[in-house]
């Protein structure tokens, strides 16, 4: 069997793990689009609730102690939210550099192996050439 025959199932396989790694990483984009919405959705959240109490405020309407304190609460475990799904955001952040930088890789393989098939079937095809040729030149050079 050619060389060049022979690289085709590791290119086969080659693209089987780009195709995957490309796979991993549209999945952890949409990930993180869903961490980014989320985050989204929390900062609308803390600041509907601002708007509340500052309404309340401008009313002047007073809270007591309690009420207040639930507010307070409430805005401090919404502020963890966001911090919490900040760090999230910034994780699958990390986690898409690094997928990034694997099916580049990939790629680059397949690209490779790509590339030296080709080499090897202009090689062959040179050869096959040459033969041509000279069977033709033993032809013509023949006694008749």
């Amino acid at each position: 069997m050619k060389r060049s025959k022979r690289l085709l199932s590791i290119i086969k396989i080659a693209e089987r793990a780009e195709q995957e790694s490309a796979k991993r990483l549209a999945a952890s984009r949409q990930t993180l689009n869903q961490y980014q919405q989320q985050l989204k959705m929390l900062d609308m959240y803390l600041d509907d609730y601002f708007q509340k109490l500052s309404k309340i405020k401008a009313q002047g309407q007073l809270l007591n102690h309690q009420t207040l304190k639930t507010y307070q609460d409430f805005i401090l475990t919404i502020e963890q939210g966001i911090k919490r799904q900040n760090q999230l955001v910034s994780d699958a952040q990390t986690v898409i550099k690094q997928q990034e930088q694997q099916w580049r890789e990939a790629h680059a393989k397949v690209e490779s192996f790509k590339h030296l098939q080709q080499k090897f079937k202009n090689e062959e095809d040179r050869e096959l050439d040459r033969q041509e040729q000279r069977m033709i030149d033993d032809y013509v050079s023949r006694p008749r």
